[in-house]
């Protein structure tokens, strides 16, 4: 299989569209070499529409023995699931916020707060979404300071 043989689409969340350049038939080798380097393969169909999105999301007011991916991975789950997080989180080299992508089915994230009970004391965590979360996520250009390539992937 040559990759100059596919055109692959970003269609937003964690789906592309995968089309033979000059409508060339796919054969058995194709699917085969393709289904390696995704979960799964489907035909497209008209009625497909897509309603998970990947969101750069920014928290504010977490403690810092609260600040690890346990914590993270449980606090997401009110969004959706907890799928990258950036290098300066991880680090702690910025303890100000926290940047996280979340995989969610909501089709905006509020900027809200809400309490969180940690060791039994309440606190009010703060969380926005990123301004320019329609983009690819996993684009290789600079966001709020960090590279695509120094964030850590959590699956």
């Amino acid at each position: 299989m040559g990759e100059d043989r596919f055109q692959i689409k970003y269609r937003g969340g964690d789906m592309v569209f995968i089309h033979p350049y000059n409508d060339q038939m796919v054969d058995r080798k194709d699917l085969e070499a393709l289904s390696k380097w995704f979960e799964f393969l489907e035909p497209w169909c008209e009625k497909d529409v897509h309603n998970i999105r990947l969101v750069w999301t920014q928290w504010f007011g977490i403690p810092m023995h609260a600040w690890n991916i346990k914590n993270f991975r449980l606090v997401a789950l009110k969004f959706g699931k907890l799928i990258k997080i950036d290098r300066d989180t991880t680090s702690e080299k910025n303890v100000h916020r926290a940047r996280i992508l979340i995989k969610s089915p909501l089709s905006e994230i509020p900027k809200t707060s809400f309490p969180v009970m940690i060791d039994d004391h309440k606190f009010f965590i703060r969380i926005r979404e990123e301004d320019d979360c329609d983009d690819d996520p996993f684009a290789a250009r600079p966001v709020g300071g960090v590279h695509d390539s120094d964030e850590e992937y959590c699956d």
